[in-house]
């Protein structure tokens, strides 16, 4: 049995029993005393002092000299650790709140983190001078200065640029073929014309790879000419020339469309954009579906120009969740959301069809608003007519979002058109009245005449073969 460690100082006058480890011998008279208990949790010294006490006065002074001199010891040592402590907290203190050098490597990687920041979450340069960020800096790092806005829009902006795209010419000049995506738009905001040319590939482990490229400001009339000069001037600056340009998909605008043909690039037409022309004029044809999007539009903007009628609508909604009763309702009855009610934009078909599927939702909290204000609401037909809309256009809506995903292709294009086409063709819906028929018509007669060369498209019909979940089932 191994001995245990004695720490007391009453250890030099008594000795562990042999026998029983519960015991301890006098080294004086060599009487045997309890330790204070059966197991070693419970053992203590206090008999063993008592014990000297009482009967060697002399063997307990010099046990008391002993402790209060070790005593003294640790109470010395314990002086120096501290004084060591504090004049290491002093030291660390000084550090803490002395400036970075000039070329301090912590200060660089702050500058650059914050940098990337601005670049990665699109913040404004401002955001370096503004009192809460700059108060933040402070408390994380006090040493670092923050630099100005203008060093970080002059300096660190762009020359993280020039290494970012360092990288990204080393992965395009690897590629075999670059495809590319482009757009001409003007901004609501300032009138400025913007141009953009984003790059796609697939590198040598076959995965799909993207960089966009770049944006360029239109100080010019944005002609055919124009944008297919600005075009050939970014793929030269990216050196993809040549055999190595593969197709261009643009939106259907005649700009675009000739810029592709006066740059001599192969290119396809947007399958979103097409869809977004289709729909857009079957909404315009018919008078009673302009009417009752007219009418959804007042409701949207009533609600999103008042602050007022948007908390009374939530109340509402509130209502009509505390007025279920469980026991009395089907089970297969849900709570009523209580979501906001969206706008659309002219320029996006499927946000009018958003807008149209969550009035149908709120159609009964927009009927209790409806009665207790002022505003105009969709009658009895024009509900019934918003139901039919959006069960003629849902087909239309999940080929918008399908092909708006990362990993849409030109293989889905064909077989999209097809199954749409099918899905206008096939027998009337029950309900549907004249004017919906005359809808799916007409749509089916826009779709038919923008997809008509279709298959004639080379890009098209080798995508849609090459694809294994389609292969030739849509091909004629």
């Amino acid at each position: 049995m191994s001995t245990p460690k004695l720490s007391s100082k009453i250890w030099n006058f008594f000795t562990i029993n042999a026998e029983d480890e519960s015991k301890a011998n006098c080294d004086v008279c060599n009487k045997r005393l309890t330790r204070g208990g059966r197991n070693a949790r419970s053992y203590g010294t206090s008999a063993l002092i008592n014990h000297l006490r009482s009967f060697h006065h002399s063997e307990y002074d010099e046990y008391t000299r002993s402790t209060e001199s070790h005593k003294r010891k640790r109470d010395d040592e314990d002086d120096s650790k501290r004084k060591h402590s504090k004049q290491g907290n002093l030291d660390y203190f000084i550090e803490k709140m002395t400036p970075f050098g000039q070329n301090d490597p912590r200060k660089h990687a702050i500058t650059k983190s914050i940098g990337e920041m601005i670049a990665v979450d699109m913040q404004p340069f401002c955001l370096v001078e503004d009192i809460g960020f700059t108060r933040l800096m402070k408390v994380l790092e006090p040493r670092y200065k923050l630099p100005s806005a203008m060093h970080f829009s002059r300096t660190i902006i762009p020359d993280m640029y020039l290494s970012v795209k360092a990288i990204i010419q080393e992965r395009v000049d690897k590629a075999l073929y670059v495809c590319f995506t482009s757009d001409a738009w003007t901004s609501d905001n300032n009138l400025h014309a913007f141009l953009s040319l984003t790059a796609h590939w697939i590198d040598s482990n076959w995965e799909r790879q993207y960089a966009f490229l770049q944006l360029r400001l239109l100080e010019v009339s944005h002609t055919g000419e124009m944008l297919a000069a600005e075009l050939l001037s970014i793929m030269e600056e990216w050196k993809v020339v040549g055999d190595r340009r593969g197709i261009l998909v643009r939106d259907n605008g005649s700009n675009m469309v000739k810029a592709a043909r006066v740059a001599k690039i192969s290119d396809l037409g947007c399958y979103i954009h097409t869809l977004q022309l289709v729909v857009g004029e079957s909404l315009k044809t018919q008078k009673a579906v302009r009417d009752a999007i007219a009418i959804a539009r007042g409701i949207v903007s009533h609600f999103r120009h008042s602050s007022k009628a948007t908390a009374h609508l939530k109340r509402i909604q509130e209502s009509l969740n505390s007025n279920r009763t469980d026991d009395v309702l089907d089970v297969t009855d849900q709570v009523h959301p209580a979501h906001r009610l969206i706008q659309d934009v002219p320029t996006r078909w499927n946000s009018t069809y958003y807008m149209l599927e969550r009035l149908l939702e709120q159609k009964r909290a927009i009927g209790v608003y409806s009665q207790e204000a002022d505003i105009k609401s969709l009658t009895a037909n024009q509900w019934s007519l918003v139901d039919k809309v959006l069960n003629t256009l849902k087909p239309f809506e999940e080929q918008t979002k399908q092909a708006s995903l990362a990993s849409s292709h030109a293989g889905m294009i064909i077989p999209g058109v097809r199954l749409l086409e099918r899905y206008l063709q096939r027998t009337k819906n029950p309900g549907d009245d004249a004017g919906i028929q005359t809808m799916r018509t007409e749509i089916y007669t826009d779709l038919h005449a923008r997809f008509k060369h279709l298959m004639t498209n080379k890009t098209c019909v080798v995508a849609t073969v090459l694809d294994a979940t389609y292969k030739q089932i849509f091909l004629q």
